[in-house]
């Protein structure tokens, strides 16, 4: 896969070290898994789960209103909808991925009750968020993690906004208001584990050689 092949503006790339940080823990799950993405836009995320799970038998189901910043998409029609879906006729993944146009709050009945891992990145304001972590927990059976977790610090007045000051101050707080130990992985990569705890992933686990592969 070519990463410039992928439709998206490169404002909206996850950074590499994340990108490898998400690959480790997509790495334990089974075959056949079903993944959650929660906030996809054009799909660059969408893109890499897909390839992985297909080659794994699995399938991935996308959560996003695709609403809003339009005018960023390297898409001449400005439409992340329409940028998604041709990335997924691009790396043949239009079989392996399922678009559910909702917000995240409405897609819950509409996704399996037992998938095997959650990737939030969609609304990053605290009551979103929190929201999202506490609903998307009930349906998870092994991985939930997200996006943009900036550090254990926060200021209270921004938890409400988007991105302040470097920060996702809501992220921060949400997270380790829902997990008594969250992990954090490299750049801004968030974990835990809804399954038996000797099952669990540990961070100690984790090492430079196991992300470079």
């Amino acid at each position: 896969m070519r990463e410039n092949d992928i439709d998206c503006c490169n404002k909206l790339m996850m950074p590499f070290n994340d990108l490898h940080s998400l690959r480790y823990l997509f790495d334990h799950l089974p075959l056949y898994s079903k993944i959650v993405e929660v906030g996809c836009w054009a799909g660059y995320t969408t893109v890499h789960l897909g390839t992985w799970a297909k080659a794994k038998g699995g399938h991935v189901y996308v959560v996003d209103t695709f609403n809003g910043r339009g005018s960023i998409l390297e898409d001449e029609t400005g439409n992340p909808l329409s940028a998604l879906k041709s990335n997924l006729k691009k790396f043949k993944l239009e079989d392996t991925v399922t678009i559910i146009k909702s917000t995240s709050d409405d897609a819950l009945e509409k996704l399996p009750k037992d998938v095997n891992m959650v990737f939030i990145d969609g609304d990053h304001r605290y009551n979103q968020i929190k929201k999202d972590i506490i609903n998307y927990k009930k349906i998870t059976s092994g991985i939930i993690c997200g996006h943009d977790f900036n550090g254990y610090v926060y200021e209270e007045q921004y938890i409400n906004e988007d991105f302040v000051e470097g920060r996702h101050h809501g992220v921060s707080k949400a997270v380790q208001e829902e997990f008594d130990y969250p992990k954090a992985l490299f750049d801004s990569i968030w974990f835990d584990t809804t399954y038996h705890p000797a099952e669990a992933i540990e961070l100690d686990d984790i090492n430079e050689d196991a992300l470079s592969d």
